[in-house]
């Protein structure tokens, strides 16, 4: 996992920030409703959900939906400029994969991006 560098002025900030018990309501919040909605589907947590329960709980608006499509195709032209000396079905294939993988994990950031930090806390 890349993780950027965090600049030593937000570091050395002396802004006050955020309490801790504001942001464990939040948390707590959020678990209560993923064990409400994972009932029944034996999972518990939204990193858990396989490809079906991310279609069924993280619905794209059509904004969304044309977002993802032009990341897709990015990330597809730059993955066969990257690998243009592989045989063009070993090159797709392994992109296939990669962009599942992806696309599992982008579908709920997406949702959040586009429907405000409130979507965590909606059923």
């Amino acid at each position: 996992m890349d993780v950027p560098a965090v600049p030593y002025k937000d570091l050395s900030d002396r802004r006050s920030a955020e309490p801790s018990e504001v942001i464990r309501r939040r948390v707590v919040a959020a678990r209560n409703v993923q064990l409400r909605r994972f009932y029944d589907e034996k999972i518990y947590t939204n990193a858990q959900m396989p490809p079906r329960l991310i279609r069924k709980y993280c619905v794209l608006s059509l904004e969304c939906e044309k977002i993802m499509e032009n990341a897709f195709l990015r990330v597809l032209a730059s993955y066969l400029t990257a690998n243009s000396k592989s045989s063009p079905e070993r090159v797709l294939h392994t992109f296939s994969v990669e962009s599942v993988r992806l696309a599992g994990s982008l579908l709920p950031k997406l949702r959040i991006l586009f429907h405000g930090d409130d979507a965590l806390l909606s059923a």
